[in-house]
C-alpha cells in the first residue's frame, strides 16, 4: 500500500460487495461502497484538460444535495462555539 499517492492516483480494493476506493485530486478522497466498483471514467475538468475519476466519485458528486454546501455555508458562522463557552450560566439561572 503506497502512503503518498500523486494527484490521478487510484487504489482500490474489492471483497465481495464491499469496494474501497483511494483517490487523489487536490486532497485525498476514500470512499467505501457497496454499490460500485472500481471503474473509472475520462471527464473535461474546468481547464479543457481530460481527467480519469472514479465511477463512486462522479456518482456523489452528481446526487450530492443540499447537506454538504449548508454544512460549508455553516463553517463561516461559529455558532455553537460561542454558545458552549456560557453553558454554565444558563444552567445556573434555570436551576434560581
Amino acid at each position: 500500500m503506497k502512503d503518498n499517492l500523486k494527484r490521478g492516483e487510484v487504489v482500490t480494493w474489492q471483497r465481495g460487495k464491499m469496494m474501497a476506493l483511494r483517490w487523489k485530486d487536490k486532497k485525498e478522497v476514500c470512499i467505501l461502497s457497496t454499490v460500485h466498483n472500481t471503474a473509472c471514467s475520462v471527464v473535461k475538468s474546468r481547464g479543457e484538460k481530460e481527467v480519469q475519476k472514479p465511477a463512486a466519485v462522479l456518482d456523489y458528486n452528481h446526487t450530492m444535495g443540499g447537506i454538504d454546501e449548508a454544512d460549508h455555508e455553516l463553517t463561516f458562522y461559529p455558532v455553537m462555539r460561542k454558545q458552549q463557552k456560557r453553558y454554565y450560566k444558563k444552567i445556573f439561572r434555570y436551576l434560581l
